[in-house]
C-alpha cells in the first residue's frame, strides 16, 4: 500500500495538491550536504545517508533499511518513477544480493509478493523486467560517482526464467 497509495502535499502557500506517489518522498538537500561535510569534515559519498543510517532506531536492522531504500528504486524503476538508493553504499559488498528477490523463485512466495511489483501473474512481471532491459541504457547499474559500488540492474538480480519456477 505504501508504495501505490496516493500522498497528499501542500505547497509553499499552504494549497493542497494532486496526490503523488512515495517518490514525492525524495528530495534532494543540497545545502544540507554542504553544512553536513563541513560539519563532520569529512566528504560523504552521501551526508544524508550517513545521517540515516547512523539514526536508524534498534528495532530496523540496519540491512533492513537499505533493503527497504532498494525496494523503493526497484519499484520506481518498474513504475517509471524517480528513487536514488541513498544508503545502498552502506550495505558493501552484496549490493545485488536481496532475499526477497533471491525467493522468487518459489511460486508460494511469488503469490505473497507480487503486490510489491504491481503484478497479477509470472509473465506481467517477466515482461516488465524484460522492458526495463530493453530501455536500460546503464547496464552496469547506478551509483555513486567516486564509488566502485553499483546498484545493480533489477534484470541482473532476477533470473526472470526461474520466478515462481519451485513449489
Amino acid at each position: 500500500e505504501i508504495l501505490y497509495s496516493g500522498y497528499f502535499f501542500q505547497d509553499k502557500l499552504g494549497n493542497q495538491i494532486e496526490p503523488k506517489r512515495f517518490d514525492a518522498l525524495y528530495n534532494y538537500v543540497k545545502i544540507f550536504d554542504q553544512y553536513y561535510n563541513q560539519t563532520y569534515s569529512q566528504n560523504f559519498f552521501s551526508p544524508m545517508a550517513d545521517l540515516v543510517i547512523k539514526r536508524v532506531p534498534t528495532i530496523i536492522t540496519k540491512d533492513n533499511l537499505i533493503n527497504a531504500d532498494l525496494l523503493c528504486h526497484y519499484v520506481s524503476v518498474m513504475e517509471n518513477l524517480n528513487w536514488f538508493p541513498i544508503t545502498y553504499i552502506y550495505k558493501g559488498r552484496g549490493v545485488g544480493d536481496f532475499e526477497l528477490f533471491n525467493r522468487l523463485v518459489s511460486k508460494r512466495h511469488f503469490e505473497k509478493v507480487k503486490v510489491i511489483f504491481n503484478v497479477k501473474t509470472v509473465t506481467e512481471l517477466q515482461e516488465k523486467i524484460r522492458e526495463i532491459y530493453v530501455k536500460d541504457e546503464k547496464r552496469d547499474g547506478i551509483g555513486y560517482s567516486n564509488s566502485f559500488e553499483r546498484v545493480l540492474p533489477i534484470y541482473t538480480i532476477i533470473d526472470i526464467e526461474k520466478i515462481a519456477s519451485i513449489r
